[in-house]
């Protein structure tokens, strides 16, 4: 039997839970993912008022696939838990290339200050 297709397009209520949910993630996992500081980046990509919303959808998908609690290696499983969230985050990252630019500086100071910042 064929697998199910989860391919669709991201909708607002994806990007309202991927925003509301994803700094709870992050800091339960900060400091435990080398991918920490891309994922925040993606979080102030999408949101962005600037950036359109077609353009938000890999990166949303990305972060709800980080957060979600049910992906294919589950988080609680030591280090391989981690393993297929760092690929979904690192080829949302390359496809999105230049235009993350501004957003891994902020990011980067994020990571310096490790605070929640306000949107």
């Amino acid at each position: 039997m064929p697998a199910a297709s989860v391919e669709r397009e991201a909708t607002v209520e994806d990007l309202n839970q991927a925003k509301s949910r994803f700094w709870s993630k992050m800091k339960a996992f900060a400091g435990k993912v080398p991918f920490g500081k891309d994922a925040v980046a993606l979080y102030y990509f999408i949101t962005d008022p600037a950036v359109s919303f077609v353009a938000k959808g890999a990166a949303i998908a990305a972060l709800l696939y980080f957060i979600s609690p049910a992906d294919v290696v589950p988080d609680t499983i030591p280090i391989a838990g981690l393993l297929d969230d760092a690929g979904v985050i690192a080829g949302v990252i390359s496809m999105l290339g230049s235009q993350l630019k501004p957003f891994k500086d902020r990011a980067a100071q994020w990571v310096k200050s490790g605070q929640t910042p306000e949107e």
